[in-house]
């Protein structure tokens, strides 16, 4: 992860900082507890809940590595005292600069990705969410700067501590979510 730069915290809490370049780093832990957050991946296996290659093939094209950004950890696994801690917040940036040429030959960038997300309870704007910017000449290219969530009918009145938002299935079917091959149990003992 030498030319990105990451950040790790909780939600409406602190974060920690790991400004490029990260020369050597191959994973980062989750805020301030044992598992692995975001993490380098160097060997594919297929994903527990999503079946894809952790590291693609498309068209032809064998990438070498993919980066994973989450766990399987939860807001429980800070043995806080607090009711509702809050969950947690990664992140990764890595800037790609375009090098300057003849506008007749096209500069093509492509990125696969894919996104296993737990649950649909939160409002859309409380879900993770897989985004890239396209910035030419100081301004954002919209059509070229998409934006990726688990969509939801938004109806938990945008309480933090309400978990009852409903999740919208026409919509995630429609932008290409799955049902997960297996389901993560996110029931612990305090």
């Amino acid at each position: 992860m030498s030319s990105w730069s990451a950040e790790t915290g909780l939600v409406d809490g602190p974060s920690k900082s790991y400004p490029a370049p990260n020369n050597g780093v191959s994973s980062i832990r989750e805020f301030s507890i044992v598992p692995i957050g975001i993490k380098v991946i160097t060997t594919s296996t297929a994903d527990l809940y999503g079946g894809f290659q952790t590291i693609p093939v498309i068209n032809g094209y064998s990438y070498g590595y993919s980066v994973q950004i989450g766990s399987t950890a939860n807001s429980y696994d800070l043995h806080s005292t607090a009711t509702n801690p809050g969950g947690f917040t990664r992140s990764i940036t890595y800037n790609i600069n375009v090098p300057a040429g003849p506008t007749t030959v096209p500069y093509t960038m492509t990125y696969a990705y894919a996104m296993v997300l737990e649950n649909g309870t939160h409002n859309s704007n409380e879900q993770p969410l897989f985004k890239a910017t396209l910035v030419a000449n100081g301004s954002v290219v919209t059509c070229a700067s998409p934006q990726y969530y688990l969509p939801t009918l938004n109806n938990a009145g945008g309480d933090p501590g309400n978990t009852g938002a409903t999740l919208d299935s026409a919509a995630a079917i429609a932008n290409g979510f799955k049902i997960a091959l297996s389901l993560f149990n996110s029931c612990r003992n305090k």
